[in-house]
């Protein structure tokens, strides 16, 4: 079952109640954005289903619930489908919540609390439904929404598995190992990864990143598309590699890339395979807001990854929220308290990159 999402009609309902019922600001900024840009579709890479409010939690919670809650009776005669109330006791705000002709969830009104089983019926008889029910524009824009998260997940997998492959070709005798990653046709193809060099020393944590030393990963997938091949270098791109002095696609279709990627950042991917394999808590828990962050902290590959393909906020190992994706870090040293709790980094120099 998919997300409650509001129709185009239900969200400008919520725009025009309460702002503190919106528990998190995405995903306005980048709509913003788009209208400012002209954007031809202001809702391009926009993620409806991030969007965090609380009369959304309660139709969510409905829904989780196998929809054992009130319904409006009499509108639901009137819409000729069960049409749910959705309540927020805490702001007095209440919805209504429908199921279209796939069986997903809709909020299709937002508002004040006197908004009562009848006024809706009267609204529901008087439009015949039509401004009620997802229209065509909810649809097209769903679906665009779910063309745009399938690519997120798929970079998400696709990162997942670079991850590893680099945390492996460091471990292996040979630095080379060879991982699966699954292309937009759901085919596995395989993928070599191999550390060919580590130039520089180790960076001096209490420097400011200017003696920062990089490694330079090898990278080759099989035979494939366009398409494939789009997924690979945006994953790589989360890397925030320093250059990409090849990026060839062979006679056989199959793709040589070589990276740069600073030593700092591969100490981060190293640290995340370890930690999500360790039950390491944080030592401290810090409240500030997200802010870009001085140096780079060490961090679970599940928050990770999420973090850097979608934004979202992770819990550094020493305690810090923060968003990797928001921070250019490729000049940045790794935190030393996150290297006291899990020493990543100086091991790393230790064990293969001299």
């Amino acid at each position: 079952m998919r997300s409650v999402r509001p129709t185009l009609r239900a969200l400008q309902q919520l725009r025009c109640l309460p702002a503190d019922l919106f528990l998190s600001e995405a995903p306005w900024p980048r709509l913003k954005r788009n209208i400012t840009h002209r954007e031809r579709n202001p809702f391009l890479d926009i993620d409806l289903s991030s969007l965090d409010h609380r009369l959304l939690h309660a139709a969510n919670s409905i829904v989780d619930k196998g929809f054992a809650s009130d319904r409006y009776k009499a509108a639901s005669r009137t819409a000729e489908r069960p049409v749910y109330e959705v309540r927020d006791h805490s702001s007095g705000c209440r919805g209504a919540m429908i199921l279209d002709d796939n069986g997903d969830p809709w909020l299709v009104y937002a508002g004040y609390h006197d908004w009562s089983d009848a006024k809706v019926a009267a609204a529901l008889k008087k439009s015949r439904s039509r401004y009620w029910m997802p229209n065509e524009k909810d649809f097209a824009i769903r679906e665009a929404e779910d063309a745009w998260l399938a690519s997120k997940r798929l970079a998400a997998d696709t990162l997942d598995a670079l991850i590893i492959g680099i945390h492996n070709a460091l471990l292996s005798p040979n630095e080379t190992v060879e991982c699966g990653i699954t292309d937009h046709n759901g085919s596995e193809q395989r993928l070599e990864v191999q550390v060919i060099s580590g130039k520089g020393q180790p960076l001096n944590l209490d420097e400011s990143g200017d003696q920062e030393a990089y490694i330079t990963v090898s990278i080759l997938s099989g035979p494939n598309d366009y398409e494939s091949r789009q997924t690979l270098q945006r994953a790589i791109s989360y890397l925030k590699p320093k250059s990409l002095e090849y990026n060839v696609i062979q006679s056989d279709g199959s793709l040589y890339m070589e990276v740069t990627v600073s030593e700092a950042i591969i100490a981060q991917l190293f640290a995340s395979v370890v930690l999500s394999s360790s039950e390491q808590k944080p030592s401290r828990l810090s409240f500030t807001p997200y802010e870009a962050q001085p140096c780079l902290h060490y961090i679970r590959k599940e928050s990770l990854i999420p973090s850097m393909v979608y934004g979202k906020a992770a819990l550094s190992l020493c305690g810090v929220w923060f968003i990797p994706s928001q921070d250019e870090s490729s000049g940045k040293p790794i935190c030393k308290d996150c290297e006291k709790i899990e020493p990543v980094f100086n091991g790393l120099h230790q064990v293969k990159l001299e």
